[in-house]
C-alpha cells in the first residue's frame, strides 16, 4: 500500500533537506580551509627545525673555528671525528667520561674569552628539537655519540 503524503510535508523534507545540505557544504568547506592551515603550519615547521639545524651546525663551526681549529681542512676535522668516534666505538664509558672531564675543564679554563665561554654556556643550555617529527631526541642520550 502507499501511502502519499501531503504537499505540504515533502516541501518541508525538502527545505530539511537543503538545510542539511548547506550545513554539510559549509562544514566540507570549513574542513577544506583547516587542512590548508595545517599544511601550511607543517611546512612552517619543517622549515623552522631546518633553520634551527643550519644555525646549530654553523654555531658549532664558530665554537670549532674559536677553538682553533683548522675547519678549513676537512681531512683533519673528519680525521679527528673519526678518531674520536673509534675511541667512544672501543672503550665508550672511560672515552665519555674523559671527553666530558675536557670539556670541563676546558670550560673553567680562564684562558678562554667570556664571548666564546658564553657560546659554549649557550651550546649547552640550548634545547635541540626535533629535526624529524617522528623522532625523538634524548639530550641526555649519549648512545648516538
Amino acid at each position: 500500500m502507499i501511502t502519499i503524503l501531503p504537499m505540504q510535508s515533502i516541501q518541508r523534507s525538502q527545505k530539511s533537506i537543503q538545510k542539511s545540505s548547506k550545513k554539510l557544504s559549509k562544514l566540507m568547506e570549513d574542513e577544506a580551509a583547516l587542512l590548508r592551515k595545517l599544511e601550511i603550519l607543517r611546512k612552517e615547521k619543517r622549515q623552522e627545525s631546518k633553520r634551527k639545524h643550519n644555525q646549530e651546525l654553523s654555531h658549532i663551526g664558530y665554537i670549532i673555528q674559536q677553538l682553533g681549529f683548522p675547519i678549513n681542512n676537512l681531512s683533519i676535522l673528519v680525521g679527528a671525528i673519526l678518531s674520536a668516534k673509534e675511541q667512544l666505538e672501543t672503550n665508550r664509558s672511560q672515552t665519555v667520561d674523559d671527553y666530558l672531564q675536557r670539556y670541563q675543564n676546558f670550560l673553567e679554563d680562564n684562558t678562554i674569552s667570556e664571548t666564546l665561554r658564553e657560546d659554549f654556556m649557550y651550546a649547552l643550555n640550548t634545547d635541540v628539537e626535533d629535526i624529524d617529527d617522528d623522532e625523538e631526541v634524548d639530550d641526555g642520550d649519549t648512545s648516538n655519540i
